[in-house]
């Protein structure tokens, strides 16, 4: 799948930032906590996008594109077709983040590999309670970073980045 330009640089961006906060460059990289983390990312900016889909009007906004979840214990959270699509219904033109990840992994056979139905089911099921969030990966992996902990430690960071590389697309474009 042939990518543009802004979607490239922004995951060569994440790409080296994760290297750079969890290892790489010589050192030990802790795969396990660089995937986890970029999965929370995903999550949490699949909702941005998701949202800007819905405001522009590039995406129908109904009953099931965004739709809030509170817990007995205050917390909010987000699912629907919106971000679904975000996270796991990309195109050429708009790939998602499964897209992106599958094609990283140069494994045709990866889509029968991973239930993404089943991902999103057990993620809804667990909502609230004191298995969500919680990677289900071997042990062997040594996680020593929750996603939510990765979410607080990188988001505003790359959000940031983000909105850089966005406003240098849009300068250009309006430049002479």
């Amino acid at each position: 799948m042939a990518i543009d330009e802004k979607t490239q640089q922004a995951v060569a961006d994440i790409g080296g930032y994760l290297l750079m906060k969890y290892g790489g460059m010589g050192a030990t990289l802790y795969a396990a906590n660089a995937v986890s983390a970029l999965g929370a990312l995903a999550g949490v900016f699949a909702q941005a996008q998701a949202r800007a889909l819905l405001a522009s009007g590039a995406m129908a906004n109904t009953e099931s594109s965004l739709v809030e979840v509170g817990t007995s214990d205050g917390q909010r959270y987000y699912f629907g077709d919106a971000i679904n699509a975000c996270l796991f219904e990309g195109s050429r033109e708009r790939p998602s983040f499964w897209n992106i990840a599958a094609g990283a992994a140069r494994d045709p056979e990866i889509g029968a590999k991973i239930d993404l139905a089943e991902i999103a089911k057990h993620t809804a099921g667990v909502l609230g309670g004191p298995e969500f969030g919680v990677p289900r990966i071997d042990a062997r992996y040594q996680l020593t970073q929750m996603p939510i902990d990765a979410v607080r430690a990188h988001a505003v960071t790359l959000l940031e980045r983000f909105k850089q590389i966005v406003f240098a697309t849009v300068f250009a474009k309006v430049s002479p």
